[in-house]
C-alpha cells in the first residue's frame, strides 16, 4: 500500500542551481513548486535570498514564498502544516525545491514534542551566542556541531527542548506521521568551483541592489529573531549600524555562504537522499539523471 503523502523534493546547497532544475522539472510534468527555504517566505527579502522571479513564478506557480512579513517569526511547524496543506490541495502533484534540510528531516520523520518549561526560551534569548553553543557543546556535542554559526534560534530552540526533556537531542524521540515518505534528491558539485561561483553570485546580488534591500529592511518594522539571522542581511545590518565597513562587510558575506554551503551538505550527507553531480547551469547529464528519479515517482509511483 503506497503512503497517504509521499513527497519528492529537489535540494543541495546554495548557488548549487536547484530553482533552474526545479523550474524545469516542474514544467515537464506540470507541477506546481512548494519552497523548501526557510528565507524565501519573508516578503521584502528577495536579492538575498535568490527568490523566483516574476517571470518564473508566471511559468510555474510557487508556494510558499512571499508569505510572512520580517517581523514576524516563521518556523519549521508552520512550515510543515502548509506544505502537507498545499500537499493536499493539489493532489500530490508539487515538486519541493529548496535547501533548507532541518525543513526537510521534519517534513519526513515529524517533529519533536516535549512540554517546554515556561519562560526559558526567552531567558535564553538573553544568553550571547557563544554561551549557548558552550552550554550545548556540553550537554550535546553532536548537536552543536550540526547548527551553523550565528544561528541563534537553534541553538535556543536545542537547548530548550534540552532542559525541558533533560534529553539529548539524539535521544528524543520525533513523533512521526503515519503514511509520509519524502523521496529527496541533491545535486552536487565541485566544492573549489561552488566557492568560485558562490563568489560571482554575491557580487551580482550587490550589482542588484541587496544593499538597498538591506537598508529597507532596517528602516521598517523590527525584523524576526529567524529573519534577521539570514545570510547577506546581518552583516550588512552591522554595516548599516556603522560597525563595520562595506569591504569588510561584503567579506563577511561571502564567509558566512561558504559557510552555509558547508552546513547544508553536512545536513544533507546525514540524510537518505540521492545525489546527482552537477553545476549551476544544470548540465545534460544531470537534467537526465533527476528527470528518471522523478519519472520513477510522478509516472510509476
Amino acid at each position: 500500500m503506497m503512503p497517504s503523502r509521499h513527497h519528492f523534493i529537489l535540494s543541495g546547497p546554495t548557488g548549487i542551481g536547484k530553482s533552474a532544475m526545479g523550474l524545469r522539472l516542474a514544467e515537464y510534468f506540470d507541477l506546481e513548486i512548494i519552497s523548501v527555504d526557510s528565507m524565501a517566505v519573508y516578503r521584502g527579502m528577495d536579492i538575498g535570498t535568490a527568490k523566483p522571479s516574476l517571470e518564473e513564478k508566471g511559468r510555474v506557480k510557487h508556494h510558499l514564498v512571499d508569505v510572512v512579513d520580517p517581523s514576524e517569526n516563521f518556523n519549521v511547524q508552520c512550515f510543515v502544516d502548509r506544505y502537507e496543506s498545499i500537499f493536499d490541495q493539489q493532489n500530490g502533484r508539487v515538486l519541493g525545491v529548496g535547501g533548507t534540510p532541518f525543513y526537510i528531516k521534519a517534513l519526513r520523520d515529524g517533529l519533536t514534542k516535549v512540554d517546554e518549561l515556561k519562560g526559558l526560551e526567552n531567558q535564553l534569548g538573553t544568553w550571547g551566542e557563544s554561551e549557548l553553543r558552550r552550554a550545548l557543546s556540553r550537554l550535546d556535542p553532536s548537536r552543536e556541531t550540526e547548527i551553523n554559526t550565528h544561528d541563534r534560534f537553534r541553538l535556543i530552540r536545542a537547548l530548550t527542548l534540552i532542559f525541558s526533556s533533560g534529553k539529548k537531542a539524539t535521544e528524543l524521540k520525533s513523533k512521526g506521521r503515519p503514511g509520509q515518505k519524502v523521496t529527496v534528491v541533491a545535486l552536487s558539485g565541485d566544492r573549489k568551483v561552488m566557492h568560485d561561483l558562490l563568489e560571482a553570485r554575491i557580487e551580482k546580488m550587490f550589482e542588484k541592489g541587496l544593499l538597498e534591500e538591506v537598508r529597507a529592511l532596517m528602516d521598517g518594522p523590527d525584523l524576526s529573531r529567524t529573519a534577521s539571522a539570514a545570510v547577506g542581511y546581518k552583516e550588512l545590518f552591522e554595516y548599516l549600524r556603522g560597525e563595520i565597513s562595506l569591504e569588510r562587510a561584503k567579506h563577511k558575506v561571502l564567509v558566512g555562504t561558504r559557510r552555509l554551503y558547508k552546513h547544508q551538505m553536512t545536513w544533507l550527507r546525514k540524510m537518505d537522499v540521492h545525489w546527482v553531480e552537477s553545476n549551476p547551469r544544470a548540465d545534460e547529464e544531470a537534467w537526465l539523471r533527476v528527470l528518471e528519479l522523478a519519472k520513477a515517482h510522478f509516472l510509476e509511483g
